[in-house]
């Protein structure tokens, strides 16, 4: 099926990467009608229709190119980076720096050279082997290690088999693998801290030591063994393994309290940006060794697990009526269209605004100034009258709904700072007071 697409495209190419970073789509470069690209494209799958975003990252941009490799490097309590690496450029040379692009704190794209960056922070760094450049290679991460393996290298050099460390912005070189367009793949299977493996298979492609013929074989390399040759490498998959087995049984704890319903266990959840820490204190000595992240797209099925043992809400009076009015005039996330200056989203009069100003008063008089939050919990930080940045993050986070919501599973805490600023702060502290009203969000 042929996926429909609105607006500017990021036209024809080939030779470029594609990487999916939940819930983005990147694409960057490969080679256009007339030239070689080292542009940036961002797609959102998770809103329809489906359209392409140029964006301009900040940083040092890459060099255009085309052939190259592109990985997503996903480890727990790192940030998530496409990190490319090779690749041929303009001038049909051979490249061997590793980029990665990611989200920086205020939300913008930016490029990061992870090659100049290690030799920057690892005063070992120089004793790093310096990698062939190549492209058409294929490359693959298992945790914090980037496996680079075969390609095309300028002139009459073969390709070689490295591996570099995100840890220690490091390369180590395995012998050569004088294979192209060939595909790879890294396998694990862990056990306990003693007992694991990992494999990285290899297969097909053309042999550069056979006069390109097509390669029939399937290689099987041992990376545990591979890795006991070096100490530093030793150690550091020893770390991750060591990640890898928290992790697993944290998720074997989870399910096993949410089979509980009499498990006391004490969990808390704080919402940071797009992601979650998730603790399970056992023993408050051992609190650093109960910690994992969890991206807040899976929060729901958190809250989904813990809602028997959530209290029910508590019933009270309000004007039903006139709540629902202004919630049915604030338009749904996925329905939202952006406002412009002058535009009015909640067109009402002063009485109907004082009365609803009235009955949140009401219920606000009732609160301490001590606020009792239950897990799980979504906190909005300042929104100074921005609507439009408000629906957006109810559109990507979910929204304090009954119907396409989640206000079952989740408090929702809503700092402060409504108005000013912004040009719709009437707007905003109407929807907060009217979801204060009818769902009892803390405001």
């Amino acid at each position: 099926m042929k996926v429909p697409i609105e607006g500017t495209t990021p036209g024809l190419r080939y030779g470029h990467t594609m990487v999916y970073i939940m819930p983005i789509l990147i694409l960057f470069g490969g080679s256009g009608e007339s030239e070689i690209l080292n542009d940036i494209w961002i797609m959102s799958t998770d809103k329809t229709p489906f359209k392409w975003e140029k964006v301009n990252p900040g940083g040092i941009l890459p060099n255009s190119r085309v052939y190259h490799t592109a990985n997503l490097y996903k480890v727990a309590g790192n940030s998530e980076m496409m990190i490319i690496f090779g690749g041929r450029d303009k001038a049909n040379n051979s490249l061997f720096d590793v980029m990665g692009i990611k989200k920086d704190t205020n939300n913008n794209w930016e490029w990061i050279d992870c090659s100049k960056s290690g030799m920057q922070n690892d005063p070992n760094s120089q004793n790093s082997v310096i990698p062939i450049g190549r492209h058409q290679q294929c490359a693959a991460f298992f945790g914090p290690f980037l496996f680079v393996v075969g390609g095309r290298a300028g002139g009459k050099e073969s390709a070689t088999f490295d591996v570099f460390s995100m840890n220690k912005y490091k390369w180590y070189r395995f012998g050569n693998i004088n294979l192209f367009r060939h595909s790879i793949w890294v396998y694990n299977n862990i056990i306990s801290q003693d007992k694991y493996e990992v494999y990285l298979y290899i297969y097909g492609g053309f042999d550069g030591d056979n006069n390109s013929q097509i390669n029939p074989n399937l290689y099987r390399v041992n990376i545990v063994e591979l890795f006991n040759r070096d100490e530093t490498l030793k150690n550091e998959l020893n770390d991750h393994i060591s990640m890898i087995l928290l992790i697993q049984t944290q998720k074997k704890n989870r399910l096993n309290q949410a089979n509980n319903k009499n498990a006391g266990e004490n969990k808390n959840v704080f919402t940071l940006n797009h992601r979650a820490v998730i603790t399970t204190i056992d023993n408050k000595n051992d609190f650093a060794n109960n910690i994992r992240t969890l991206s807040i797209a899976k929060l729901p099925e958190e809250g989904k697990k813990i809602l028997e043992n959530k209290p029910a809400k508590k019933n009270y009076v309000y004007d039903e009526a006139l709540v629902k009015e202004f919630l049915e005039l604030m338009p749904l996330p996925e329905q939202f269209i952006p406002l412009s200056k002058g535009d009015r989203p909640i067109i009402l009069s002063k009485e109907y605004i004082l009365n609803l100003i009235s009955q949140a008063k009401s219920l606000l008089e009732k609160k301490t100034c001590l606020i009792n939050l239950q897990y799980p919990i979504k906190i909005f930080g300042s929104l100074n009258g921005q609507y439009n940045d408000l629906i957006r993050l109810f559109n990507v986070f979910g929204r304090p709904h009954e119907h396409r919501g989640d206000i079952d599973s989740f408090e929702y805490l809503f700092l402060g700072n409504f108005v000013n600023r912004g040009g719709f702060s009437i707007e905003v502290l109407c929807l907060m007071l009217a979801l204060k009203v009818n769902f009892k969000i803390f405001l």
